[in-house]
């Protein structure tokens, strides 16, 4: 059996897909620009029903995009231009006041639009959230302004290896709720409150495609709205994108919700 879909994507994009399907009201600031695939990226989003401030209108280049091979079982290969060629906007402007939002995710692609936008919640009192994926040498600089940092395994400063080093590395730089993710094994959680583990539901993976964007995405629902319970929220995250590994590409999994 084979598919494909033409679907727009990047961590915060699916992670704010994520964020509505479970009933939020997502927004997100980006770099769309004029490009003729622009166009898809903004029907998509639209869509989703996903508001979303573009930082770059005149932008002309093509978007970001990544041409993915999902096998049998779940497993994924990559070919991907990745997002640092695009236009770097000086900061998100009065997008966080026009917006009201109760929590701010960030990915970290777009670094001064980032830290502007960081900077901005936390004056405002609101928590900031940070998908760390894979390291970036500009997370030295975000880090220390955000409230939660959710990082995969493979999430690897210069000289940091394995999960306690991970984690004593979040610590060291002020992040108080702090969570490492391992695929299908138990997440790995220290906060104000304690330390532990939430397991993982076993299923028998279909596409793993975003997975740890919608994790993302289905935990800053959670905190939004009110779940203060950090390994409540951590597993109710990790339930969502269980759900969407049994389905292929990042959206059908919504119809089983």
């Amino acid at each position: 059996m084979s598919d494909w879909e033409l679907i727009p994507g990047g961590p915060v994009t699916n992670a704010a897909v994520a964020f509505g399907a479970l009933g939020g009201e997502a927004t997100l600031l980006t770099v769309l620009g004029a490009h003729p695939l622009s166009e898809v990226i903004r029907s998509d989003l639209r869509t989703q029903q996903i508001s979303f401030h573009d930082m770059a209108p005149e932008y002309a280049d093509p978007p970001a995009f990544a041409s993915v091979i999902v096998s049998p079982g779940g497993d994924r290969l990559a070919v991907s231009t990745g997002a640092f060629h695009l236009a770097q906007p000086s900061g998100c402007g009065d997008a966080l006041e026009t917006v009201h939002p109760d929590v701010l995710l960030i990915d970290g692609y777009l670094t001064n639009l980032a830290l502007d936008a960081i900077r901005k919640a936390r004056q405002a009192g609101l928590p900031v959230v940070i998908d760390g994926g894979s390291w970036r040498p500009y997370f030295e600089d975000l880090l220390p302004l955000c409230d939660i940092a959710i990082c995969s395994e493979d999430f690897a400063p210069p000289g940091v290896a394995g999960t306690g080093a991970i984690l004593d590395y979040l610590e060291a730089r002020g992040v108080a709720y702090r969570a490492v993710t391992h695929g299908e094994r138990p997440i790995l959680y220290q906060s104000p409150d304690g330390v532990g583990t939430v397991p993982v539901e076993t299923i028998e993976a279909v596409d793993t495609l975003g997975a740890g964007d919608i994790f993302h995405g289905a935990f800053a629902y959670e905190w939004a709205r009110g779940q203060r319970d950090f390994p409540a929220a951590l597993a109710a995250a990790s339930r969502t994108a269980s759900l969407s590994c049994r389905h292929f590409g990042t959206r059908s999994w919504i119809a089983h919700l």
